[in-house]
C-alpha cells in the first residue's frame, strides 16, 4: 500500500491489519508510524517503473509471494511540487 503512513491510507492499512491481512506499506523516505501494525515496511520510488516493479518485489517477497489487494494512495500536494507530465 502506497500512502500508507498518515491519514486515511494509514487508517486503512491499520484496519486491513487488524482485519487479518498481511499489509506491505510503500515508503519513499521514512519509515511510517503505522508500521507497528504491518507486516511490512518497504522503501522505494514509484516515480519510475523500475522503482516501482522493484518496490512491488520486495513486498511480495515480505508478503510470502501473495498479494491479493494493491492499494495506490498517495498524492503531492500542492501540484507545484508534482513533476511535470512527460
Amino acid at each position: 500500500m502506497t500512502g500508507g503512513g498518515r491519514g486515511i491510507g494509514r487508517a486503512t492499512a491499520v484496519m486491513l491489519a487488524k482485519a487479518g491481512a498481511k499489509v506491505a506499506i510503500g515508503y519513499r523516505s521514512r519509515k511510517p508510524p503505522a508500521e507497528a501494525h504491518v507486516t511490512a515496511s518497504v522503501r522505494g520510488d514509484l516515480g519510475t517503473p523500475t522503482g516501482a516493479s522493484k518496490a512491488v518485489a520486495e513486498a511480495l517477497r515480505a508478503l510470502g509471494g501473495d498479494l491479493d489487494i494493491l492499494v495506490i494512495n498517495h498524492g503531492v500536494w500542492p501540484p507545484t511540487m508534482c513533476p511535470s507530465p512527460r
